[in-house]
């Protein structure tokens, strides 16, 4: 029902005053109506209750028989409801508590007296949330669409306590519908659901029956244990339910399902909060995993394109040693190394600074690079140090606490031109490794493709790549996009070494505000803010279609469910392959500490990560901080 917020009554507060006392002293002569309730009966003023819509419809027609006998009964009710909701039209404020809430909605939406739904919302709002007035609340924001923020923030925020007790097993079919299919709601377990919806069944199953087996829709039964399904068969009575009776457990630990997912930063980096999103294309929204990372240092984030159940972390030391982790979905940690390079001279190094900031991972190889002085012999046999940039390739043996990287080839910095360095390395999921080498003095760039498997080396020009482009491993090759530049550029590494690489430079936006791209197996996304809209856009765009686009056309993107989020917050971008009993919440969901939004919305919410505990993850790492697994004494990163 859609109702005024303000009112303007007919007569002053004096005039009031003196038709209130008329109805107190019950003089017949000013109180022309009588309303009736069971034995109860009491005079009232026509003009008073007017207000009422019910009562001024009444009034107004006189073919309803109250107009006759001058009196109005009303049935089913309780007289200190009905005078409530009467003297409410003289200011009279009703005392109202969580037994009576319920029957002044019902008498305000019965006689049409829009004040006294707004009464009754304010004093819904202003009293302290429990669960007993929540099990009020429930059926009167379905029946009587009200929208109490307060209210729905504590269910959100409670559910799963709410679930688990009693207070909510009285409430009617379509709130406990409401419930079950909020999305933000995710936080709850489908066993919690399942369980709450098993015992608000039996207290009274004969009514309830029906309704169970519809609301069992919303009930995930993949994310049931076994032993849930077992018991809920040998139930006498949901037992015999067709619904439970005809379900048949099956293990499903390969079923699985590939997600985009971003690593968050927390917006206080002190902290070393990092949180994990995942976007659901199929339901076309953004949901968090439950892990939390944390880590007070530089890291990275690789995709394991041989088991998207893990992902890779890199970080840096204290001692700025180079760690490699391989990391479960629930944040477990499985192994550890440490990267060291083999030098020409056979002898064994730590990795430094320009490695860490270069390496990247695929499968189990690693790659990086590096400026180091060599031993060089010139035409006249003399021998002199010269400064070269050297591509590094390891295995990352999941045996070895160490993973070793070898030079596979060296170029020279100065060939006269200027000084050159690495600006950008990227490794894709054919092992193909690009090299984005930009001068200083010119300004100029060159592109290296170095294909793992044969051992070729490639140089590629091409002046839509700017020295501040980030590359993309893709499908069949690299993209490549500078964030102050409109167009993107793809580089297909054939499979024959001997065939040129095909290059497609493409338009995709001449909005150069906030934005980043990436690119997943075979897809390309776009993310940016729109300040004049007040909107951040993510789109998506297929890499073989691109692939078949003519140089410079316009990217057709798709939209995807925006983020809201800020850009400089997103750490990496990985792939990741889910079980379908992994526990993931909506992005909005209410049991969550914060994470910042863009600047039309100002924050989004990510869930509850518990407290960190601080211990040392390696003797030489006394100032890490980690998240010990004590059931597998290993570090890990779990919430």
């Amino acid at each position: 029902m859609e109702y005024q917020q303000y009112y303007e009554n007919r007569f002053t507060n004096s005039e009031l005053t003196a038709m209130l006392r008329q109805v107190n002293e019950q003089d017949e002569h000013s109180c022309d109506v009588s309303v009736k309730v069971g034995t109860w009966v009491r005079r009232f003023h026509t003009s008073i209750l007017k207000e009422s819509g019910f009562f001024n419809t009444l009034f107004g027609n006189g073919k309803f028989r109250e107009n006759t006998f001058g009196i109005i009964e009303f049935c089913e009710r309780r007289s200190t409801i009905v005078e409530g909701a009467i003297l409410f039209l003289y200011n009279e404020e009703p005392v109202i508590d969580t037994r009576c809430i319920q029957e002044f909605f019902d008498i305000a939406e019965f006689l049409m007296i829009p004040r006294l739904k707004i009464f009754c919302v304010k004093w819904f709002e202003q009293t302290q949330k429990t669960n007993a007035l929540i099990d009020k609340y429930l059926p009167v924001s379905i029946l009587y669409d009200v929208d109490i923020a307060s209210a729905i923030d504590y269910i959100r925020t409670n559910l799963r306590e709410l679930m688990d007790g009693s207070s909510l097993l009285n409430i009617d079919t379509n709130s406990l519908q409401s419930l079950l299919s909020d999305k933000y709601l995710s936080y709850v377990s489908m066993e919690i659901k399942f369980n709450f919806l098993v015992r608000w069944l039996k207290i009274d199953f004969l009514k309830r029956s029906e309704t169970f087996q519809q609301m069992c829709a919303w009930i995930d039964f993949r994310k049931l244990s076994e032993a849930i399904i077992m018991a809920a068969k040998q139930d006498p009575i949901i037992g015999s339910l067709e619904v439970v009776s005809n379900y048949e457990y099956e293990k499903r630990y390969d079923e699985s399902q590939t997600f985009v997912g971003m690593i968050v930063k927390h917006e206080d980096s002190r902290q070393g909060k990092e949180t994990v999103i995942i976007y659901d294309e199929i339901k076309d929204d953004w949901y968090r995993l439950n892990i939390s990372l944390t880590y007070i240092g530089r890291k990275k984030y690789f995709t394991n394109t041989n088991n998207k159940s893990t992902f890779f972390r890199v970080r840096e030391t204290p001692t700025k040693d180079t760690v490699i982790e391989l990391l479960s979905v629930d944040g477990r940690t499985f192994y550890r190394s440490k990267v060291t390079v083999q030098t020409y001279d056979t002898r064994a190094s730590s990795c430094n600074d320009k490695v860490f900031d270069s390496i990247c991972i695929n499968d189990q190889t690693c790659v990086a690079t590096r400026m180091t002085m060599v031993d060089i012999i010139d035409a006249s046999l003399e021998k002199r140090k010269k400064e070269v940039i050297q591509l590094l390739v390891g295995n990352i043996e999941a045996n070895s606490d160490t993973t070793v990287l070898y030079p596979m080839f060296s170029m020279e910095l100065d060939d006269g031109d200027g000084y050159h360095y690495i600006s950008n390395i990227c490794l894709n999921a054919d092992n193909n490794v690009a090299l984005i080498i930009p001068t200083f003095n010119h300004y100029s760039i060159s592109v290296y493709i170095y294909e793992i498997k044969s051992c070729s080396l490639s140089k590629i020009e091409n002046s839509e790549i700017s020295p501040n482009s980030k590359v993309y491993g893709c499908r069949n090759g690299f993209a490549f996009s500078d964030e102050e530049d409109p167009y993107v550029t793809l580089i297909e590494v054939p499979e024959d070494t001997d065939s040129a690489h095909d290059i497609v430079t493409v338009f995709v936006t001449d909005h150069l505000f906030e934005r980043m791209i990436f690119a997943s197996d075979d897809k390309l996304y776009h993310f940016l803010y729109y300040p004049w809209r007040e909107n951040y856009i993510l789109e998506m765009a297929a890499i073989d279609e691109i692939e078949r686009m003519s140089i410079y056309s316009h990217v057709k993107w798709e939209r995807v469910t925006s983020l809201e989020l800020k850009v400089e917050l997103i750490q990496s971008v990985i792939q990741l392959q889910l079980p379908t009993n992994v526990d993931r919440c909506h992005l909005l969901c209410p049991h969550c500490e914060s994470l910042p939004r863009g600047q039309k919305r100002g924050y989004f919410e990510t869930c509850n990560v518990s407290e960190m505990s601080n211990e040392q993850s390696e003797r030489d790492d006394i100032t890490e901080i980690l998240i010990i697994d004590l059931s597998d004494d290993e570090e890990s990163d779990s919430s």
